[in-house]
């Protein structure tokens, strides 16, 4: 009777881990994809999980001789524990680098953006809030001209160094809105995370501040309109708050005119801003 229990949960201990593993791997493509700072964190568990299955196939015949009283060469029975207890070890040690690195990436994860001040000049005083612009030349001068005297970033789909080669910056922050891993870079549907990196970079410090979104259509295209609209209009509820100046640059044909019409209405167009 206790011999059969034993095989039945073994039995069901393989399958179950079997089933978890290839879960693990199914979906490991979608949650890199959607959390790219977790990659080597989730592959350390997945080989881990792998590892841990391993070891416990490599016990069973041991296990089952000694319930069954199954004469196991003692060579054989002692080289299988070994290798078990080396699956084992492997086990902890990729358990151990993937608990490293999800902590490390924790702590990383809403590093502030620095705060600092391209032209040290004295900042005219205008209203905060988030403002539309739709000409991609005229909203790059006009941050420019809010760069002076005011801690800027950039966020952006264009690669960083083109960006700063144009605009012929030398220490304002750049954001890159990319799928690829890599510092200072945003995943486009990561609306959450990148809302609190630049909530973060509004409330520090009490001075003037500037923001330039240069990605709109981007993160229209990865999260659609209304979770972007929401997202904007916490940045500038967030923006008035803490005196910052927040240009999105849009592009009209890639909006419906039900989508434009909000924007217009809920945000100032960006002649508003010259107008001060």
């Amino acid at each position: 009777m206790i011999t059969s229990i034993f095989l039945v949960l073994v039995i069901i201990f393989g399958v179950v881990f079997i089933a978890l593993i290839v879960l693990t791997i199914k979906f490991r493509k979608k949650f890199i994809e959607m959390y790219p700072q977790f990659k080597r964190f989730y592959d350390y568990i997945l080989l881990s999980l792998i590892f841990v299955l391993a070891g416990n196939l490599v016990y069973i015949p041991s296990d089952i001789s000694s319930y069954l009283s199954i004469d196991l060469i003692e060579r054989h029975r002692l080289t299988l524990l070994f290798m078990g207890h080396i699956f084992d070890i492997f086990a902890v040690i990729f358990f151990i680098l993937g608990w490293a690195r999800l902590l490390e990436s924790l702590i990383k994860k809403y590093r502030l953006i620095p705060i600092v001040v391209e032209f040290k000049e004295e900042p005219k005083k205008l209203s905060p809030g988030v403002y539309i612009c739709e000409d991609k030349e005229k909203c790059h001068s006009l941050f420019l001209e809010l760069l002076k005297g005011r801690a800027g970033v950039i966020i952006s789909r264009d690669f960083p160094d083109s960006i700063r080669k144009k605009l012929k910056l030398q220490k304002t922050p750049i954001l890159w809105l990319t799928k690829v891993e890599g510092e200072n870079n945003i995943h486009p549907r990561k609306l959450e995370y990148l809302m609190q990196t630049l909530v973060d970079f509004m409330k520090k410090e009490d001075m003037p501040k500037v923001i330039l979104f240069d990605g709109f259509e981007y993160l229209l295209i990865e999260n659609g309109f209304n979770p972007l609209y929401k997202f904007l209009t916490t940045i500038k509820d967030y923006s008035i708050v803490h005196d910052t100046i927040a240009l999105v640059l849009i592009t009209r044909r890639a909006l419906g005119e039900r989508e434009y019409s909000l924007l217009k209405r809920e945000f100032l167009d960006v002649n508003e801003l010259l107008k001060s």
